[in-house]
C-alpha cells in the first residue's frame, strides 16, 4: 500500500500530501530573508483574530445586536406565542409534524433599523418587535420561498 513516503504508523502525517517529499532541511528562503519576515509580522494580528471595526467582515455591529435580542426571554416567548397560536402548522401549506420556524413578516432587520435599537434595553421597549400580528409559522420550505428569508432583503436594500 503506498502511504505517500510516510510509516504507516505515524497516523499524524498520515493525511498529509507528499509535496516535499525528498527535500528534507531544505529553506525556501535565505536566513536573513526569514529574518525580515518574522520582525514584518511582530505586532500584527491575522485578519480572522481581529474584532469589531477591525475584522474586514465587520457589518456596522447591527449582527451583534440581533444575536442578543434573539436571546432574548421576550423573544423566546413571542416565537412561543406564534406557534401555540398557529398549533404548530405551517400557515402556508398546513404541514404538521414537520420543522417548523416563525417567520417575521416586516424583517427583523428591517425592524432593528427603523427603531434605531441598538441595545437590549432598546429592545425591550419596542412594541413592535413583541407583536405576535408580524410573526407566522412556515414549514422550512415555505419559509425558503418568503422575500426576507435568511436576510436576503436586507441585501437588497
Amino acid at each position: 500500500m503506498n502511504t505517500g513516503g510516510y510509516n504507516i504508523k505515524d497516523t499524524s502525517k498520515m493525511h498529509h500530501p507528499s509535496w516535499n517529499k525528498g527535500k528534507k532541511g531544505v529553506q525556501v528562503h535565505s536566513a536573513e530573508t526569514r529574518e525580515k519576515i518574522r520582525v514584518g509580522h511582530l505586532g500584527k494580528k491575522h485578519w480572522w483574530a481581529k474584532n469589531g471595526s477591525d475584522n474586514p467582515n465587520w457589518k456596522g455591529g447591527i449582527s451583534g445586536i440581533d444575536r442578543l435580542v434573539r436571546r432574548m426571554r421576550e423573544y423566546l416567548q413571542w416565537r412561543s406565542d406564534i406557534f401555540q397560536r398557529d398549533r404548530w402548522t405551517c400557515r402556508t401549506c398546513g404541514k404538521n409534524g414537520c420543522y417548523v420556524t416563525v417567520h417575521h413578516i416586516k424583517s427583523f432587520h428591517t425592524i432593528l433599523k427603523e427603531n434605531n435599537i441598538k441595545s437590549i434595553k432598546d429592545a425591550r421597549l419596542c412594541k413592535e418587535l413583541w407583536d405576535i400580528d408580524n410573526g407566522v409559522t412556515l414549514c422550512e420550505d415555505c419559509h425558503k420561498l418568503t422575500d426576507n428569508y435568511k436576510g436576503r432583503q436586507k441585501y437588497n436594500e
